[in-house]
């Protein structure tokens, strides 16, 4: 079965319907994520795996059990993840055929972000050992959260308190910084905010220093 190719295609981690598969191409309609609402995927290419099928669409209430996750190159581990099990991160790519080629003629590119509170010079001294294991072979792009952050007096929550002297001390002068805001009432996370200015930051990084890895 062939079909024209679209320019807009189906996200990484989409879940989908299976409608009919013939060979290895599948006749979809999509469940989750973006992309053409239905559609025809190969469900292979160059013997790696871009759509495995799981038991169901990661815990969604009556989800038929013919449903497939979309994955890029992923490991059969990566079918787990629907139900909750942990895949490693490098077996999720963009649905991307380009994007399965094998990096070659230059170093991997890894971007490092802190926690919450925290900043590069922190993050940095924190992954000594994975540029110390990494070596030549890959080079680490870090970059600070874009939000300031101030302790809160008085809060329980340790992300609130005032930093230690040692963080202090690895910060170098550098303000801590945070990646969205959380409010909380009665020791409850209520509200979420900034989450989507968080989102757009970081995509305009991976824009411009593309390509990561």
């Amino acid at each position: 079965t062939s079909s024209p190719a679209l320019q807009d295609r189906l996200s990484a981690r989409a879940f989908v319907q299976e409608l009919a598969l013939e060979g290895e191409r599948l006749n979809y309609e999509r469940i989750t994520g973006s992309g053409p609402l239905v559609g025809w995927v190969s469900s292979r290419f160059k013997g790696s795996d871009l759509v495995v099928r799981v038991a169901s669409a990661g815990g969604l209430a009556g989800g038929p059990e013919n449903r497939m996750n979309l994955l890029s190159g992923a490991s059969s581990d990566a079918q787990q993840e629907a139900a909750g099990v942990s895949a490693a991160p490098h077996a999720w790519r963009s649905f991307d055929r380009a994007a399965l080629s094998p990096i070659a003629n230059r170093k991997i590119r890894v971007l490092v972000l802190h926690g919450t509170p925290s900043n590069t010079n922190i993050v940095k001294f924190q992954s000594i050992q994975l540029r110390a294991a990494l070596g030549s072979q890959a080079e680490l792009l870090y970059l600070d959260a874009p939000m300031p952050w101030e302790p809160v007096p008085d809060s329980e929550w340790i992300h609130d308190q005032k930093r230690s002297d040692m963080e202090v001390r690895l910060a170098k002068g550098q303000p801590f910084m945070r990646w969205y805001q959380i409010k909380r009432q009665e020791e409850q996370w209520s509200e979420w905010a900034h989450v989507e200015e968080c989102c757009d930051y970081l995509k305009r990084f991976l824009s411009k220093e593309a390509p990561i890895d």
